[in-house]
């Protein structure tokens, strides 16, 4: 997209507009010129204004970022002074560059940094719960020892898989997120959850209720994603129950 470009002289009138800023500004042709720009618009010139006034004043170039209504997209202005050879200001140019999807990247990227923080949290606490069980005696138990094991196995190649989404930030660039679909058995994916979760629930002494039909079919889903879910419901439900408390799960 081309930046729109404005230039002023002295009294802060437009000398020259291109077309991308009469299509910013929302200006016929050759409306712009020997105006100011509180006279063709009102959005901009609350900011811009100040701006090209202060650049005019100062002869230093000024930076800002703003939406320009009735557009939604988000604009960094640009204003420099246009100086002649002997040093004195003649006027100054404002460039408007469009950063709308610079910004939406940023506040992708913030908020997938933030969910994944959140999900690594969760594998990490689990194994930090069941490595503290074993240690605190559990390991002299071989049948309790090898199953929390097999959960912290099974939480580990999660986090490996997390790490990998984590690494693969083109996902976010195509705002897609990498989705794995398979046959998945709810049941086996919420009865797995309530271990990773068992030394939260046991911690608060909880009673846990899973109650499913026999006949519950597979779902295509992805089971990380999936899971993620299931952890983050039961999770709250841990949180906000009572100890000794119930939580049923229908």
């Amino acid at each position: 997209m081309i930046d729109a470009v404005i230039v002023f002289d002295l009294n802060a009138q437009i000398t020259l507009a291109n077309k991308a800023a009469e299509s910013l500004l929302l200006a016929r042709d050759g409306v712009l010129l020997n105006r100011h720009l509180e006279e063709v618009c009102s959005s901009p010139e609350r900011v811009i204004t100040p701006m090209i006034r202060e650049v005019l004043t100062t002869g230093k170039e000024v930076f800002t970022e703003t939406v320009i209504r009735p557009h939604t997209q988000i604009y960094r202005v640009h204003v420099v002074p246009i100086k002649e050879e002997s040093g004195e200001i003649e006027g100054a140019v404002a460039v408007f560059h469009d950063v709308t999807d610079a910004r939406n990247f940023d506040h992708m990227r913030s908020e997938f940094v933030g969910n994944v923080s959140h999900e690594l949290r969760t594998p990490l606490t689990s194994i930090k719960g069941f490595v503290e069980t074993l240690l605190d005696g559990a390991m002299e138990n071989s049948f309790i020892c090898r199953r929390f094991l097999s959960i912290i196995d099974a939480e580990t190649e999660r986090l490996n898989r997390l790490i990998e989404d984590l690494l693969t930030l083109s996902s976010i660039e195509s705002r897609e997120r990498i989705i794995r679909f398979k046959p998945v058995c709810l049941a086996h994916s919420v009865r797995s959850v309530m271990n990773i979760l068992g030394p939260q629930i046991s911690e608060k002494s909880l009673h846990v209720e899973f109650i499913y039909p026999s006949n519950l079919p597979r779902i295509q889903a992805d089971e990380d994603l999936l899971g993620q879910v299931l952890i983050n419901l039961i999770d709250n439900a841990i949180k906000y129950t009572p100890r000794n408390g119930t939580i049923v799960i229908r």
